[in-house]
């Protein structure tokens, strides 16, 4: 048994899934050291759940919102990350527990760096990869030396695409939403998107 900030983690000969269902049993988080990384991070093994209603999802569901308005909370809200809201909007926590209950969570959203999750330590590289990386570096801010507004747009672009997939964009880009078509909080994306592709 291991404390982390008032956090137990318990390991049962290494067997996360035996540590899971022990904690999960308890009704506790469970935080497990990510050796390497030098940071805390969640079990996730729940966001692969296909059916929402299990318990497991749900369980898991709870502790991911505990984790998150513990470190990130804004206003007493949270960026939702189900596959819908995808971290653009922030709701309360039974929002973002119906949501995710509902559409399930974003499968790409592995590091949850918009809830508090730290990206892991950068590794030291050697002399000849530096090299190649500073020259790297040159050639692409003599490109960047274009227009500041489709600089701008073109990283908007390239934060929905790498946050969302490119099928999002696909199916979006170039499409007109009139007001009212939808839901208060899809007509909000819908205007993101529409907003982005001027």
């Amino acid at each position: 048994m291991t404390s982390f900030g008032g956090v137990v983690s318990f390991e049962v000969d290494g067997d996360l899934l035996t540590t899971a269902k022990f904690v999960d049993a308890l009704r506790i988080p469970y935080i497990v050291p990510s050796f390497g990384a030098g940071n805390l991070k969640m079990n996730k093994s729940w966001m692969r759940c296909t059916d929402t209603s299990r318990d497991v999802y749900i369980k898991g569901v709870d502790n991911f919102l505990q984790f998150a308005f513990n470190h990130s909370k804004v206003d007493g809200e949270i960026p939702c990350p189900c596959t819908l809201c995808n971290n653009v909007l922030n709701w309360s926590r039974a929002d973002v527990r119906e949501y995710l209950i509902l559409s399930g969570i974003a499968k790409n959203y592995t590091r949850w760096f918009h809830h508090g999750e730290s990206a892991p330590k950068k590794q030291p590289i050697n002399q000849k990869e530096e090299g190649k990386e500073q020259g790297d570096l040159s050639q692409t801010k003599e490109k960047e030396q274009g227009d500041p507004s489709q600089k701008r747009s073109d990283d908007i672009f390239e934060m929905i695409y790498d946050d969302t997939g490119h099928e999002f964009m696909e199916d979006f880009s170039g499409v007109k939403f009139k007001q009212g078509d939808t839901s208060k909080p899809t007509s909000k994306i819908f205007k993101l998107v529409e907003d982005v592709a001027q």
